[in-house]
């Protein structure tokens, strides 16, 4: 009996429920979450003002997954919650969390050309899946080994902030899948 070789997509990173519990929060959505304790009871509020999640998908490599939030803290019972801006890096089998100072995809997503021609499409390479929500605007977008000078900063903002948060929180693995991740963006060249 022989056994088909592993793909690396077999094992999937995990799902944005899964990922919304490292924020502390229980939905990935914009609007008031209220922050619980260990037996589920109230212990203070936030209101996420914006979120994205991205789904970074090699051809060759496992894939990973990279959300980040910004919350607002709100007065709950005599106290204020802080407010936040967090990022979440994840391969299928590590992820972390780190609050982080400012989000270069936030400003990418703001600042490119929808309906610009590109070169050449290739199904080898890397791709990206990219969600985002605020109280006015959700959306999303699908891209491939990005040529176009907006959609590579784009992809540059996402790899910066993997880097970031694989850094500061010295995860081994995180690591290793954003060397990977790079060798994809170098290797286009």
């Amino acid at each position: 009996m022989t056994t088909e070789p592993k793909h690396p997509h077999d094992n999937a990173p995990p799902s944005g429920d899964d990922l919304v519990r490292l924020f502390g929060l229980e939905e990935l959505r914009i609007g008031r979450h209220y922050l619980r304790d260990t037996d589920r009871a109230r212990m203070g509020s936030v209101w996420v003002e914006s979120l994205w999640y991205a789904d970074i998908v090699p051809s060759f490599h496992e894939r990973s997954v990279l959300c980040v939030i910004a919350a607002k803290g709100e007065a709950f019972r005599n106290k204020t919650t802080p407010n936040w801006h967090k990022a979440v890096f994840a391969t299928p089998f590590q992820s972390a969390v780190v609050e982080i100072e400012a989000d270069p995809v936030a400003h990418a997503l703001n600042g490119f050309d929808l309906f610009r021609p590109s070169g050449v499409m290739s199904l080898d390479g890397i791709g990206y899946k990219v969600a985002f929500e605020t109280l006015e605007l959700r959306g999303s977008l699908t891209l491939g080994n990005p040529s176009q000078p907006k959609l590579v900063a784009l992809e540059s903002a996402l790899h910066s902030v993997a880097s970031e948060v694989a850094r500061r929180s010295d995860v081994k693995e995180l690591g290793e899948a954003v060397i990977v991740w790079n060798e994809y963006i170098v290797g286009r060249g």
